[in-house]
């Protein structure tokens, strides 16, 4: 069996575990999120040994250089020696200002905090116990207000405490910010932003940096929903369509209509109305399965993969 060695203590793993499994059955005090390799807040740093290619998925050369790599995703196969990374510049403590719900299933929560950000990057929220969870921001830097969407799970670790014992006023540690899905085009060039669920939250983002930067090119925001009243927003987004002429929303339906709501599939709504994405700058966020696909289709459909920017929310317990 392979073993870890952290602060001159070795942890032997067992079968299929792994680093963050093992660290944790021992009782060693990490901070982690989805454990599906998609926040990044488990990271360690190998300092002797090699890690699988498959724990550095998703951190940049940099990063990797450095012998960073996601606890939850490595399951190495020789002796490795870690290190914690200096991770406390980077967590700050933000105050609760607003919390409302957007729908009867998602709440909307406004936190405090001065730090630098991009609207879309995402960060992570800290409840007392070192249960962590990662959300997209969906409003602008400037005020120093970040706000998330929060879909809650009645099971749910983090979003019922959120729900119920989360307070105005109240602080929480927040760590981040992360991610490069954030607005990035030329003015003139066609934007096409993709949505399922709370995904919506960091595709608000880009929509809000490219209305503030007087973005000139078309921009088509499509927002897909299995039922109507998952969806969220829709009144504010007809309003801003309204009053910027290049920006068309469509809210799709799987299956039900109305008046603001087509009943369609995603995939083939946007196959349809969107056949050539030559010169696109795309953005695609939600559910990892959706985000595969949909990447897929529109690089089928002519955009290049370098103008294709995603953010995908794992399966992780919330």
């Amino acid at each position: 069996m392979a073993s870890i060695s952290l602060n001159s203590i070795v942890h032997t793993l067992e079968q299929g575990e792994t680093v963050l499994e093992c660290l944790l059955r021992n009782e060693v005090d990490l901070r982690y999120g989805c454990r599906a390799g998609l926040c990044q807040s488990c990271v360690l740093r190998a300092v002797d040994g090699e890690v699988p290619a498959a724990a550095q998925n998703g951190l940049n050369d940099s990063q990797k250089q450095l012998g960073y790599f996601l606890a939850c995703q490595c399951r190495p196969e020789q002796d490795i020696g870690v290190s914690f990374i200096d991770q406390v510049s980077a967590v700050h403590s933000a105050e609760v200002v607003e919390k409302y719900w957007l729908n009867e299933f998602v709440l909307c929560l406004r936190l405090q905090v001065g730090i630098d950000f991009r609207a879309g990057q995402f960060v992570t929220l800290w409840r007392p116990g070192n249960i962590g969870r990662s959300y997209s921001i969906a409003s602008l830097p400037g005020d120093g207000i970040i706000e998330c969407h929060i879909k809650v799970l009645e099971n749910g670790a983090f979003s019922t405490w959120v729900r119920d014992a989360l307070h105005v006023k109240d602080k929480l540690e927040l760590q981040g910010p992360m991610g490069e899905c954030f607005y990035q085009a030329n003015l003139d060039q066609s934007l096409l932003l993709l949505a399922i669920g709370t995904g919506l939250s960091p595709i608000l983002g880009v929509l809000k940096d490219a209305l503030a930067a007087a973005h000139d090119g078309s921009i088509d925001l499509v927002v897909g929903s299995k039922n109507i009243q998952n969806f969220y927003f829709v009144a504010q987004l007809q309003t801003l369509s309204e009053e910027h002429k290049n920006l068309n929303i469509h809210f799709i339906c799987l299956t039900q209509s109305s008046e603001a709501v087509h009943q369609d599939d995603i995939y083939q709504f946007t196959k349809s109305r969107f056949p050539d994405l030559s010169g696109y700058k795309v953005f695609v966020c939600g559910a990892v399965s959706f985000v595969q696909k949909m990447k897929k289709q529109c690089f089928m459909s002519r955009a290049y993969m370098i103008d294709i920017h995603s953010d995908a929310f794992g399966a992780a317990d919330q």
